[in-house]
């Protein structure tokens, strides 16, 4: 990470940001379509947890980012 006594930790500049802005932008776009493809399929996927304490816990955890409005996937 290097020596940083001078106080700096970043050396950015408005140009690097400008330059890298457009690649920034396609990324998170990327990342959000992907974001919304998981919670789909694991709303598709319907609740795979059990009703035992474990599965009462992962759903906790989990269940609330699922998006429960898609249809159940048909096997």
């Amino acid at each position: 990470m290097g020596d940083h006594s001078d106080g700096k930790i970043l050396d950015i500049k408005i140009a690097d940001l400008k330059a890298t802005a457009p690649q920034f932008h396609t990324h998170s776009s990327d990342l959000a379509k992907a974001l919304t493809k998981l919670r789909t399929a694991l709303g598709a996927a319907g609740s795979p947890w059990g009703d035992d304490e474990q599965g009462r816990k992962l759903h906790e955890s989990y269940g609330p980012h699922v998006n429960w409005s898609c249809p159940p996937r048909s096997a």
